[in-house]
């Protein structure tokens, strides 16, 4: 950034500093120095002097598009080399928290899905053309990635579902979930927190049928499938061939079957009746998808099929299948979210703090619970 820019007020900076500690999981202090540098000062406290000396600048809004590709450059710039963030999250949070734009400021989640507009796709592919010859390149990408990623010109879909899936896929929120349906497993990625999309991160034992099925985890949530074809479903459609790709070549000489858990559970009401939709599975013999509903009936993974053999149609649901008083979706979000599921009950000022809006389709809803108050 040429210059510096002054926020309109230190009200407005310290809102983006919550939504970005929020929305990210970084320390506040963390988030607090990220806009500093992008703001082009050296600590918040300088910042925060300048904005009583300054008047406020120009936002994006009103500058030449091509100053607004040049300041977004340097913010993507700031994010990766300064405080070393991946191309892919700081593009994602840019878009998510500009902070030199004048729009209004939103809690967001990294799962989310992003739109980016035509002004950022342009800055996204000019960036990631220098960004493949400067230095800070070889931190990230070996010659041969940077050939693959970077010299074909970025396409409006294919970034969305790029960044999309860029999110942490992180294993040990799920262990306490599986624990408490009963099920036998083993973590397959010891030493690696958050697995690669094509990568299992538990093999779950089936000591009947010696079975070992792979488990693999993702990094968003989908409401179950109405349409596989229609645009909102490519980001699913991508992991589920990269989780087939693993599977056919590594797993499916000892399992018929590979299990995707999403990021958080989908839940929906039917008549009256609660239902908690975590995944789905596929099948070596059908070659197909199949979209699950859980319960705390489903003690293992043979009995989650053979329950889920009951559904004709996974949006009707089906009572075999009913998430009595909602316990499990609210046991999986608590442990999904990061807090401690045994100590839920305890909580008392539990709040459901992110529940998306219900599918205009379908009636399922996303949803994730925080403690007001906590870091």
């Amino acid at each position: 950034m040429a210059e510096p820019f002054i926020l309109q007020s230190v009200d407005r900076a310290t809102q983006w500093v919550e939504l970005c500690s929020q929305g990210t999981g970084f320390a506040r202090d963390k988030a607090a120095s990220m806009l500093a540098t992008l703001c082009g000062f050296g600590t918040w406290d300088l910042m925060t002097y300048a904005m009583g000396l300054i008047p406020p600048s120009h936002p994006d809004e009103d500058i030449d598009p091509a100053e607004a590709i040049e300041r977004m450059k340097s913010h993507i710039r700031v994010l990766v080399g300064n405080h070393q963030l991946e191309p892919g999250t700081s593009i994602y949070l840019l878009n998510k928290l500009p902070p030199t734009s004048n729009r209004q400021y939103l809690p967001f989640t990294m799962d989310e899905g992003v739109d980016l507009s035509p002004l950022q796709l342009e800055t996204i592919q000019q960036f990631a053309q220098e960004f493949a010859q400067s230095d800070t390149a070889d931190e990230y990408f070996d010659a041969q990635n940077q050939s693959q990623n970077f010299d074909s010109e970025i396409e409006p879909n294919r970034a969305s579902v790029a960044i999309t899936l860029s999110g942490n896929t992180q294993s040990v929120l799920w262990t306490d979930i599986l624990d408490r349906l009963g099920w036998d497993f083993e973590s397959f990625n010891i030493f690696d927190d958050c697995p690669d999309l094509d990568e299992p991160s538990f093999v779950l034992l089936d000591e009947e049928d010696l079975w070992q099925v792979p488990v693999y985890l993702s990094p968003v949530a989908h409401t179950p499938s109405v349409d596989l074809n229609q645009p909102y479903d490519r980001t699913r459609r991508v992991q589920r061939a990269l989780v087939v790709g693993d599977y056919v070549a590594n797993w499916q000489d000892s399992s018929p079957y590979a299990l995707l858990l999403q990021r958080w559970p989908v839940v929906k009401e039917v008549d009256g009746k609660h239902y908690c939709h975590l995944g789905s599975v596929y099948s070596r013999d059908l070659n197909e998808w199949k979209d699950l509903l859980f319960n705390f009936e489903c003690t293992s993974f043979a009995r989650l099929l053979e329950l889920n053999g009951h559904v004709t149609d996974i949006h009707q649901c089906h009572p075999d299948l009913e998430d009595v008083d909602e316990l499990l979706g609210d046991f999986a979000t608590a442990s999904l979210s990061g807090i401690d599921p045994f100590e839920f009950e305890q909580l008392v000022e539990i709040s459901l703090v992110c529940q998306r809006a219900t599918h205009p389709t379908t009636g399922w809803s996303i949803q994730r619970f925080g403690i007001p108050g906590a870091d």
